[in-house]
């Protein structure tokens, strides 16, 4: 092991990696475990658990009545949904000295994760069947996030710029696979459709939806509603203390005074910079006609029946 590996470095034989082209040239190398894909270089370098083994042992993990679950797909806002659930919960509008990714289903083994105290915030970009089945089975509390996909796509694209392994091509490369290919956890298309797909069918599901664009704008009254989903207090001050604590630049300020990312090793250069801009159209500053042109055409197919919606501007 290295001194930036997490976990021990993994050879992986040329039959497990599902190699994917991008535009310009190049491949990004991929493991895929029950259509959820991670970096295949994340593994070899130690810097996550090895997928091939872990899928199974986080559908496997136990849980506990009082676990919280926030699912999202990446840059959707996970990391400030958990800091506000985690304040909600202890009751305390202090920072948790430590990063959401300490408590991350994919990104740790579950016997790490039952190191966690009670109660335990666990987050995943998982889908919904991959979540640990125990949870499932015990309607265990989920906080959805959604976010504007275009939003997500800008914010994602400069989060794997910064990765230690990080990505190859140029943001026009980035788009396309975005629209067109599987990514970690998959396409962006299928993960939200396949959330929604359970929220109509699923009898068991103890679900609370939040959209980040909302949560910007009116951070009081969405903070208040989910404090209510989780039974914790809804004293307007305490409410007050966490919407400030938990605004982006508050955020973003204890992200680097605050937070020991030294687990991360490998990637904390990533995670230095996770608090980007957290603007609402921040896309606009990057998209070309062309691009958003291309972007509505395949969202307009793929989303055609979706109920959900997104809001795009400022």
């Amino acid at each position: 092991m290295t001194d930036t590996s997490r976990y021990p470095p993994v050879e992986i034989p040329d039959t497990d990696i599902i190699s994917l082209p991008i535009p310009s040239g190049g491949y990004r190398q991929f493991v895929c475990r029950r259509g959820v894909y991670l970096l295949a270089d994340n593994i070899r370098h130690g810097l996550v658990p090895d997928w091939r083994d872990n899928s199974a042992a986080v559908s496997d993990m136990s849980c506990r009545d009082d676990d919280v679950f926030v699912c999202a797909f990446p840059k959707a806002g996970t990391h400030w949904i958990w800091e506000i659930a985690t304040m909600l919960l202890h009751g305390r509008s202090e920072y948790t000295p430590v990063s959401k990714v300490t408590s991350m289903l994919e990104f740790n083994t579950p016997s790490e994760l039952d190191r966690l105290t009670s109660p335990r915030v666990l987050n995943s970009h998982l889908p919904y069947k991959l979540l640990p089945s125990e949870a499932v089975r015990k309607g265990a509390k989920i906080i959805f996030v959604q976010r504007n996909p275009k939003d997500i796509a800008v914010s994602f694209f400069n989060m794997v710029s910064q990765k230690k392994i990080s990505f190859a091509g140029n943001f026009n490369d980035w788009i396309q696979l975005f629209l067109l290919q599987p990514g970690y956890p998959k396409n962006w298309f299928d993960y939200t459709l396949e959330w929604e797909q359970v929220m109509k069918e699923e009898r068991r599901l103890n679900l609370h939806m939040i959209y980040y664009e909302n949560l910007k704008r009116n951070p009081i009254e969405e903070i208040a509603r989910l404090s209510r989903f989780l039974g914790s207090s809804t004293d307007r001050t305490f409410i007050g203390e966490v919407a400030n604590k938990c605004s982006f630049r508050n955020l973003r300020k204890a992200n680097s005074d605050v937070k020991d990312l030294s687990v991360l090793q490998g990637e904390k250069t990533m995670f230095d910079s996770v608090f980007r801009k957290g603007e609402i159209g921040d896309w606009k500053s990057w998209f070309t006609v062309a691009q958003n042109e291309l972007f509505d055409k395949v969202y307009r197919e793929r989303m055609k029946n979706c109920s959900f919606v997104y809001q795009y501007n400022g």
